[in-house]
């Protein structure tokens, strides 16, 4: 699994165990909450258990080197593709902006050909684009960096192609699981916003466990963590 689902996984399981453990001292658990709360944690569960399958797949046998190589180059491109959309978004490459217009989790569901052909893309662009990417701290040798990656895999896919389908499957059906986890956190995160001033510190706790991935294209600001009311000063 590449850094960024295995991140994003380890916090999905503390924030269901945030609910699990922690319920708010200053107000009673708002009605709304507990069907979404469970919504989430059938999720929350899918993803641990689903998880632990695909790594057990990819870890055997001579899957074990070609799943290595894969992960290292999705998690450079997850680096250097959103450096590369900036840069498309300051500009008027409009090829490098529907080039760049894909999430972290699209990314790494790409069959394996296809992520292949993706990473080659985005490299010619990298070179293409060289001296504004430097100003990200993508310099050349990260774009070359990329360029080992992509040939090591490349030589790993060989014959035998893309991965074996129940990998294939797996690995798509548990990465699909992450944007509706985020949209059922999002549902959360309104239904929670009562609780900043009615209990802030169970607001502010499930904040601190809940920042914004970038697993898609577009995001708006987290909500932040909420100063207690302090009381005037005596006169």
């Amino acid at each position: 699994m590449d850094k960024k689902h295995e991140n994003w996984t380890t916090n999905i399981k503390s924030l269901d165990l945030f609910f699990i453990e922690k319920k708010p001292t200053k107000a009673p658990l708002f009605a709304a909450l507990p069907a979404k709360i469970a919504k989430f944690h059938n999720l929350a569960a899918q993803i641990e258990s689903m998880s632990a399958d695909l790594v057990a797949l990819e870890n055997s046998g001579t899957t074990q080197q070609k799943s290595n190589a894969r992960d290292a180059l999705i998690n450079l491109l997850h680096v250097i593709v959103p450096n590369l959309r900036s840069v498309a978004n300051g500009g008027t490459d409009e090829k490098l902006k529907t080039l760049t217009e894909i999430s972290d989790s699209e990314i790494a569901r790409k069959r394996d050909t296809k992520l292949r052909d993706f990473a080659n893309d985005i490299y010619k662009s990298a070179v293409a684009n060289a001296t504004a990417l430097a100003d990200y701290g993508a310099d050349d040798s990260v774009v070359a960096q990329l360029r080992t990656l992509i040939d090591s895999f490349d030589t790993l896919i060989g014959e035998s192609g893309d991965a074996p389908k129940e990998i294939t499957t797996l690995r798509n059906s548990l990465y699909g699981l992450f944007p509706t986890t985020e949209a059922a956190l999002k549902d959360i995160d309104d239904a929670m916003r009562g609780y900043m001033t009615a209990d802030p510190d169970f607001y502010n706790e499930y904040i601190l466990l809940r920042p914004v991935r970038a697993l898609g294209i577009r995001h708006k600001h987290p909500p932040q963590p909420t100063k207690a009311p302090q009381a005037a000063p005596a006169k």
